[in-house]
């Protein structure tokens, strides 16, 4: 085989390699546009619909943007994530006779739900100086974006950013301590196995019935 025919097994290869991802994630993404479609709500944190009984909820960062259907034992962490950015504008007019001097102070202090981006808290000072025959109003306010970052063991959209929501992250946090809460009864070889049957039943070895099956016979 000569250095072409390699270079083109090559080539081949890896479009063979991008087709089977491709087809993993176009299934993955069906499966969960089904699971967002047949979801039986049973609650809602911060916008966020849930089904304690199907163990999903449903993440969607922006308004227009795509729905997650997030299994509950896929969840690993969630925390707040806060950027603080200073912005200030200076306005000057040259008409007016306002001898008016010093701080002309006023706090302003509000809650906006911006969809896909977070929760903005801002808090504006106004300034106004005559000089001559300008007056100059300076105002610097102060943007506090909040949301939420929240990971899961998934092959596809492991990073979901959501605007903060108090209830959601102590919905999402609930969660995360029930998958790390010890199982009753269930200790060295026994919890070891369940732990494999998972990671086979992730990687679609095993179908769900069968893992259901396995399941019951370890517990009994």
């Amino acid at each position: 085989m000569g250095f072409l025919d390699k270079l083109g097994d090559g080539i081949n290869n890896k479009i063979d390699d991008m087709k089977q991802a491709q087809a993993e994630k176009n299934a993955y993404f069906a499966e969960n546009d089904m699971l967002v479609k047949s979801l039986s709500k049973t609650g809602t944190a911060g916008g966020s619909d849930y089904s304690d009984d199907q163990q999903i909820i449903i993440l969607k960062p922006s308004a227009l943007g795509k729905s997650y259907a997030v299994k509950y034992d896929t969840l690993k962490s969630v925390r707040m994530d806060e950027q603080v950015q200073d912005i200030t504008k200076t306005q000057t007019k040259s008409k007016g006779k306002e001898k008016r001097k010093g701080v002309l102070g006023r706090a302003v202090v509000g809650t906006v739900l911006l969809p896909g981006v977070g929760t903005v808290i801002g808090a504006a000072t106004a300034k106004k100086k005559k000089t001559g025959k300008e007056n100059t109003t300076s105002i610097t306010s102060q943007e506090v974006t909040r949301t939420l970052i929240i990971t899961r063991d998934t092959p596809f959209a492991d990073t979901i950013v959501m605007p903060f929501s108090d209830s959601l992250f102590h919905k999402i946090q609930s969660i995360i301590d029930g998958n790390n809460k010890p199982v009753d009864g269930l200790t060295g070889d026994k919890l070891d196995n369940l732990i494999k049957l998972k990671s086979l039943l992730d990687a679609g070895v095993l179908t769900q019935e069968e893992f259901d099956k396995k399941k019951e016979q370890f517990m009994n």
